[in-house]
């Protein structure tokens, strides 16, 4: 399915109104994984408690082996990056990662799009911004997870339309995004569920959401339609693997 991305950005407030998933827009159509939900600086959140991740450094100690807590590497051209997931909070989530993690889906794909100071996406368009195929979609375990999109913090790109609508792409948030967070029933507010968090390699996460970016049009193959993909890399930025290593 082709996706189309609809992205306004605040030259005021810098407020992405729309992070789309397929990051790709054709005519009308609405995008794939749209908008990681960005109504930046609407930071209103339900009053449940809530579990913070402690700010993600750059050099960590391995952590211990917990099954409830396995950790990935993903290895990109501009450095690796180190993730640990949390099944006790998205135990759904987690485990529709990991099956693309085992599956090899998420090699040689890229960061097609970088949104600087907020997020950085990808995990599902190869170098030429073909999309790959996927699982049907998951449940959006955004209302019941206390865990928060803060800086570091890796989550599911859903359609702002539908909350169930997960596949395989995915965000690392740069900076704290509230707004990105469970904060009502619709499908406006319902959220974007994190499900793990960086503990070594926040520097290559900075360095890939400081790269040049630009537009580009792109020919569907085998169909008619071209596909516009909003900030994009200039230079790929490659996902070469993504492994679980405990």
């Amino acid at each position: 399915m082709r996706i189309g991305w609809n992205l306004v950005i605040s030259a005021v407030a810098l407020a992405f109104l729309a992070i789309c998933s397929g990051c790709g827009k054709s005519g009308e159509a609405s995008s794939e994984a749209t908008q990681v939900a960005a109504i930046r600086g609407s930071s209103s959140g339900d009053s449940k408690n809530t579990t913070v991740f402690p700010s993600p450094t750059d050099s960590a100690p391995p952590p211990a082996s917990d099954p409830m807590r396995p950790v990935v590497e993903i290895q990109t051209n501009l450095g690796n990056i180190v993730v640990e997931l949390d099944k006790t909070q998205a135990k759904l989530t987690v485990e529709n990662f990991l099956r693309y993690v085992e599956s090899g889906h998420y090699d040689q794909t890229i960061f097609h799009q970088v949104l600087k100071d907020y997020v950085i996406m990808g995990g599902a368009y190869t170098v030429d911004l073909v999309e790959k195929r996927t699982h049907p979609p998951i449940r959006n375990e955004a209302q019941k997870c206390a865990l928060r999109n803060v800086a570091g913090t890796i989550a599911m790109v859903r359609r702002p339309d539908a909350p169930d609508s997960a596949t395989c792409q995915f965000f690392i948030n740069v900076n704290d995004n509230p707004n990105l967070d469970y904060r009502g029933p619709s499908a406006e507010e319902y959220g974007y569920c994190p499900f793990g968090k960086v503990i070594s390699g926040m520097d290559v996460v900075r360095k890939i959401a400081a790269v040049e970016v630009t537009d580009r049009v792109v020919q569907v193959p085998g169909q008619a339609e071209k596909v516009e993909f909003e900030r994009v890399p200039k230079q790929p930025v490659v996902i070469q693997s993504v492994r679980l290593v405990r």
